[in-house]
């Protein structure tokens, strides 16, 4: 018996990206992957951005303290 392996579970990942980026469209662009590593396991959303400027964005965006990273 064969499952067959989907990008289903990468939709609620992608959507909370898109909602969040159509609230801050201030943003400066970030190179965004979205990965599902195996067969049910969680889809896991990385976020990479060019400059420390532009992680500070993200970080107030995002309302991370600073003291987190």
């Amino acid at each position: 018996m064969t499952t067959e392996i989907t990008s289903r579970p990468q939709i609620v990942s992608l959507q909370a990206i898109t909602n969040f980026l159509e609230q801050n469209p201030e943003l400066p662009p970030a190179y965004i992957t979205v990965c599902q590593p195996w067969q049910n396991a969680p889809s896991s959303l990385d976020v990479q951005l060019g400059t420390p400027t532009a992680f500070e964005l993200w970080r107030i965006a995002l309302d991370i303290d600073s003291q987190s990273v």
